[in-house]
């Protein structure tokens, strides 16, 4: 029977693969909220107001509920060609 035993590869990744790692949906929406000022105006409309959308807006979602392009989960992130 042989000896197996662990290697230490010391890999450390770069800092680019550091930083893409942190970059989550929480991490930029508190970055967001960090620069709204609590006592200025709101970024988001009145919940009594509806808010006004573009024609081109509406007919892409119209377009995209049609035809079913819009009905599956969104890409995975990565290159195409590693994901095969």
């Amino acid at each position: 029977m042989e000896n197996y035993r662990s290697v230490n590869w010391q890999f450390s990744g770069s800092e680019a693969a550091k930083k893409a790692a942190a970059a989550t949906l929480g991490s930029y929406t508190s970055r967001i909220m960090s620069r709204c000022d609590p006592n200025g105006k709101p970024i988001l409309p009145p919940l009594s107001e509806a808010p006004e959308t573009s024609h081109t807006a509406e007919k892409a979602v119209v377009k995209a509920v049609l035809d079913g392009s819009g009905n599956a989960y969104a890409p995975s992130i990565g290159l195409p060609a590693a994901k095969r």
